[in-house]
């Protein structure tokens, strides 16, 4: 079901609005990946954007896309998370965790930017453990009491972090982990699986 939505605040600041902003809003509607939903959606993320009283979630989201009191909520719900996905893909907005921000052709490069952006997985893994280890827990010894010192090893998200000589190993897992180790595993399981076929 598609819905059709008029968006009659944007309509009465449209202009008034700066060339810049307008802008956004025409090249979004000549762009054919783009529904006339999707269009009105960015309005109002754009009208909404320098009000902090109302956060542009999906629930606030959808009850600004409503046309009538009528409207089945859940169905109008699935489309505004549709035409949000659409509009992220085209880095027309941002989600800032539940929140969706409009960006203006200079926040879209930036974004742009970061999409395209290749990161180095291992290399982000050795940054983070030279910060985790080397300035946030720079104890190398757990204490108990001034006679009793234990010293660890340092393990973070599976990887370890110098010689691994005591009996003691404190490993941190990080968010970051949810991505690393699967692929990892993975990994491991294929060379596995290879060897296994080798054999």
């Amino acid at each position: 079901m598609t819905v059709r939505v008029r968006n009659v605040g944007y309509m009465a600041v449209e202009g008034f609005l700066d060339g810049i902003i307008s802008q956004v809003i025409i090249q979004a509607q000549q762009n054919p990946q783009l529904q006339s939903f999707d269009i009105e959606l960015l309005k109002t993320l754009f009208m909404v954007k320098y009000l902090k009283e109302i956060r542009a979630n999906l629930d606030n989201l959808t009850t600004l896309s409503l046309n009538n009191i009528d409207q089945d909520k859940l169905t109008l719900r699935q489309e505004v998370e549709k035409a949000l996905g659409r509009l992220e893909g085209q880095t027309l907005i941002q989600r800032n965790g539940d929140e969706y921000i409009f960006l203006t052709h200079e926040e879209q490069d930036i974004g742009r930017e970061i999409k395209n952006t290749q990161v180095d997985s291992e290399k982000v893994l050795k940054e983070l453990q030279q910060l985790v280890w080397n300035s946030i827990y720079t104890d190398k010894e757990l204490k108990y009491t001034q006679r009793h010192r234990y010293p660890f090893n340092c393990k973070l998200d599976e990887q370890t972090f110098g010689h691994q000589t005591h009996d003691l190993t404190l490993h941190i897992v990080t968010r970051y982990a949810e991505v690393i180790l699967p692929c990892r595993m993975m990994l491991s399981a294929l060379a596995l699986q290879g060897q296994v076929m080798r054999s």
